[in-house]
């Protein structure tokens, strides 16, 4: 009842308000004014607080749009050793970019002249219905594709009879829809991992479609809670996942140092797991055949022997070598 006795005093009071200040409503009226399009308030975009302040968007104004003809570079050809890289030029200083078509288009001569006489210039020819004009472009080296075997660019030559093949011939689809674990083993998986443990000298062998995806996912399968990896201060970021998704303990040695591996390996057999000074499961070390950000070859013959003098294992990341 005393809640009902609050609330019947606070309606009162502000029906008295409501009548007693007009003024004020008035005021609000007028500063609410629609919008002509739609009649909403939130159509005109003065009433929004600025989502950038100057200091903030400083990168975009004093430096991207000067140097940004440097980036998001449109590419024309196959990714071989050199790449046809499409011309652009900007009409309003470099806030906005624009294919250049023919050398028609530049209106001064001397630009023109400039272009013909570069050692890298050259025309794509027209491509009705999607490029009805030609396009200027510049041949430039190709050094950031993946394109390790040539099958991008030298398709025709390489791989185009033994993919198409494998649909038309073998009947097989362009996608197992399932893992590997269950449904999704085909026999070209079969095939192609008999010829690569052929290959190694070895009894079998695992293909994973991305060499990210393997260091990710076969080093928490070797390795868990209670056993040690050992690896190398500059390895890949996909072993660095790897060994943190895996749950094992983990500890780096310096770079290509065998001598260094040698007395962490010798500590970790003395002391033991932490706390419990228990031996560990296993000890994995992990080193790169070719390390991908330095191009340096691995130790591998004395790392090798170190490892088996303590009885570790040795995992080898081989894909910028034989991979």
């Amino acid at each position: 009842k005393f809640k009902f006795q609050l609330n019947d005093k606070a309606r009162a009071r502000a029906r008295a308000n409501f009548h007693a200040k007009p003024s004020t409503l008035q005021t609000i009226d007028e500063s609410t004014s629609l919008s002509p399009s739609t009649g909403y308030p939130s159509d005109d975009p003065a009433r929004y607080a600025p989502l950038l302040k100057s200091w903030e968007n400083f990168y975009t104004r004093r430096l991207y749009h000067r140097i940004q003809d440097c980036f998001n570079r449109p590419i024309a050809s196959r990714p071989s050793a050199t790449i046809s890289v499409l011309e652009r030029v900007s009409f309003d200083g470099n806030k906005t970019m624009s294919v250049l078509g023919p050398l028609s288009d530049l209106a001064d001569p001397a630009l023109r002249a400039s272009y013909l006489s570069g050692r890298f210039y050259d025309v794509l020819p027209a491509d009705p219905p999607h490029h009805p004009r030609q396009r200027v472009v510049r041949t430039c080296l190709n050094l950031g594709s993946y394109n390790y075997l040539g099958f991008a660019d030298d398709w025709d030559a390489t791989c185009k009879s033994s993919v198409l093949s494998s649909l038309t011939r073998r009947r097989l689809p362009s996608s197992a829809s399932s893992p590997r674990a269950e449904f999704g083993t085909t026999s070209l998986h079969a095939e192609v991992e008999a010829i690569v443990s052929s290959f190694l000298g070895k009894d079998d062998a695992i293909v994973l479609n991305m060499g990210f995806n393997t260091n990710a996912t076969i080093l928490p399968t070797l390795a868990s809670r209670g056993d040690l990896i050992v690896s190398d201060e500059l390895n890949h970021t996909s072993i660095v996942n790897g060994a943190r998704a895996s749950g094992a303990a983990i500890r780096t040695f310096a770079h290509n140092d065998s001598c260094d591996l040698e007395g962490i390996l010798r500590e970790a057999i003395v002391w033991g797991q932490p706390r419990t000074r228990r031996p560990w499961n296993r000890i994995l070390v992990v080193v790169e055949g070719i390390y991908s950000m330095e191009g340096e070859y691995c130790d591998l013959r004395n790392i090798v022997d170190v490892c088996k003098k303590y009885g570790a294992y040795v995992y080898l990341d081989e894909a910028h070598s034989i991979g």
